[in-house]
């Protein structure tokens, strides 16, 4: 259900002006566009679900400012205000404020820029981030994901230990686009395992071949 309608009510004081609308909730939300990718950054740096974390927390942030910012353009005057729909594309939401209050669209615009800025930050600040979206990952680019896929397999269930870690990687071979590499499994509660694996590019994308030689 939308929250629209047609027309934005002038404010009644003596003047005739609208009433000021208080900007904090429209800045906030630039500032969500600049956290939102390092904070999905950091969630899947530490293994978190990624996907359901982080849209959780944007959705939240999103209603909660959405709700703040409400109250104030219905305090200054107006009868009209953006849909809550906009949750699924927020700076849209700040290009219809924008234009319900005769104001610029200058929050929309940082909104937009804020996306390629962190993103680039953060490739420039790790590597792995940086060849991944190049297509062109190193043996060490991929230690998480190995270690992912070795907790993914039958001899990490319970209850064997699952992987903590993937040390010593290095490249032991490059053929054919096909980069083969080795490196040690650290394994909870101590011990390790061997490990080798290819990095092969199919259909697009990137394909991790894993091997754990027998004991």
């Amino acid at each position: 259900m939308s929250d629209e309608t047609n027309e934005p009510v002038v404010s009644s004081d003596t003047t005739g002006n609208r009433a000021f609308v208080d900007d904090w909730p429209a800045w906030m939300l630039v500032a969500l566009s600049l956290i939102l990718t390092p904070v999905n950054y950091l969630i899947e740096a530490l293994s978190l679900s990624t996907n359901s974390l982080s849209t959780v927390i944007a959705v939240g942030a999103f209603v909660s400012l959405r709700n703040a910012d409400k109250k104030a353009i219905l305090a200054a005057g107006y009868s009209r205000v953006p849909s809550a729909w906009w949750v699924l594309l927020f700076p849209g939401y700040l290009w219809q404020r924008a234009s319900i209050l005769g104001d610029s669209k200058r929050h929309f615009w940082l909104a937009i820029l804020a996306f390629p800025l962190t993103t680039g930050l953060i490739m420039v600040l790790d590597p792995s981030i940086r060849h991944r979206f190049a297509g062109q990952l190193t043996c060490s680019d991929v230690a998480d994901d190995v270690k992912d896929i070795f907790n993914g397999m039958d001899l990490a269930k319970a209850p064997n230990p699952r992987a903590r870690s993937v040390q010593q990687i290095a490249e032991t071979g490059y053929d054919n686009s096909i980069r083969s590499c080795k490196g040690v499994v650290m394994l909870d509660g101590g011990g390790s395992r061997n490990v080798t694996f290819t990095l092969s590019p199919e259909n697009g994308e990137m394909m991790i071949r894993l091997r754990v030689p027998p004991l």
